[in-house]
């Protein structure tokens, strides 16, 4: 009879058997990296070889050896990704280099036009589990992938081993090569900061390497909502002044239920700037009719003789309150007890 396969003294059929084989597994994939290194050394096999047979990834044979922040070692290697390797093991970590991809358009990535012939600067990127984080390069990533297949191939410098989450931004923020981050994506990367532990905004600055007047600047752009940043074709444009302007624009339609048909319309397109988007705005938000607050109804609910004692119940849209004044510690004692029977009989309370 053949004896079943056993993972970690388990049977397949015993309870745990799954969990065992995937921590395995993971152990696995952790000393991958430095495992293939030795194999391909003792084999005498060229890693660019190897990655072409194995993954598909056309290698080249350039590669850069870089010390990163934390003193580590890190040879990285150029390889090209078809369209289809870019659009499903690639990706960007907003937390790492800092980039809000929904915000990319064709418009705002116009100046990237020349990689439709030629990629002067390959992307960086590292492994994490079984696809590529694109720590610098998001902006023509996007581009390349705007162009479904168009430009044949995209270029990375790609990291052979592990890098830390930390060596990995420090990398991100050397290595930027393309435009500026804009005031609402540092104000993201702020808002991380300080979901990180960093309460005050002196602390974050330090962090981030910027004034705190930038920080404060930052994060009001960051309160914004995204609908409104969808209305421009190039965020990048947009001025603090103009900020300032979305900030009074996004406290005025911020309870609004009807917020998205009310932007609805509002005209953009290649042809509106800025301006003209504001200015929209601004008269939206002018003519708008205020949301009425709902009226309070007030319903007595005993009729006393003495005038400076009541009992009342106030409904104010959903909320009900109920009101009494002057009454004896007995007779509160009384309504406390009903109120708690009657929840409790409602709701099951103990």
């Amino acid at each position: 009879m053949a004896k079943k396969k056993a993972v970690i003294g388990l049977t397949d059929n015993q309870p745990g058997a799954d969990e065992s084989k995937r921590n395995l597994a993971k152990a696995n994939l952790e000393s991958l990296p430095e495992q293939l290194r030795r194999d391909l050394e003792i084999t005498d096999t060229g890693l660019h070889e190897y990655l072409v047979k194995k993954f598909g990834i056309e290698a080249t044979s350039n590669e850069v050896e870089w010390i990163l922040e934390s003193g580590k070692k890190e040879t990285f290697i150029e390889v090209k990704l078809s369209y289809e390797q870019v659009k499903n093991e690639t990706y960007v970590d907003f937390q790492v280099n800092g980039r809000d991809q929904e915000l990319l358009n064709q418009n705002n990535l116009s100046d990237l036009s020349t990689l439709d012939f030629q990629q002067f600067y390959p992307a960086i990127g590292c492994r994490v589990e079984n696809l590529i984080n694109i720590l610098d390069g998001s902006r023509r990533r996007a581009y390349f992938l705007l162009k479904k297949g168009a430009i044949r191939s995209f270029t990375v410098l790609l990291a052979q081993g592990n890098i830390s989450e930390s060596d990995a931004k420090a990398l991100a923020k050397s290595l930027q090569s393309a435009k500026e981050h804009n005031l609402y994506e540092i104000g993201k990367r702020c808002e991380l900061y300080k979901d990180a532990g960093l309460k005050s905004q002196e602390e974050i600055a330090k962090a981030l390497g910027i004034s705190r007047t930038k920080v404060t600047r930052a994060m009001q752009a960051a309160s914004i909502g995204r609908d409104l940043y969808h209305l421009f074709n190039d965020i990048n444009e947009l001025t603090v002044k103009d900020y300032a302007a979305l900030t009074k624009v996004e406290k005025a339609l911020a309870s609004r239920e009807d917020r998205a048909e009310l932007l609805s319309n509002v005209e953009s397109g290649l042809d509106r700037d800025v301006k003209e988007i504001l200015d929209a705005l601004r008269q939206l938000i002018m003519t708008v009719p205020k949301k009425q607050a709902p009226a309070v109804s007030v319903t007595s609910l005993v009729e006393f003789d003495d005038k400076n004692r009541h009992a009342r119940k106030k409904v104010k849209g959903r909320n009900v309150n109920y009101e009494f004044g002057r009454l004896s510690a007995s007779e509160q004692d009384h309504i406390d007890k009903a109120i708690q029977s009657a929840l409790d009989e409602l709701f099951g309370n103990t």
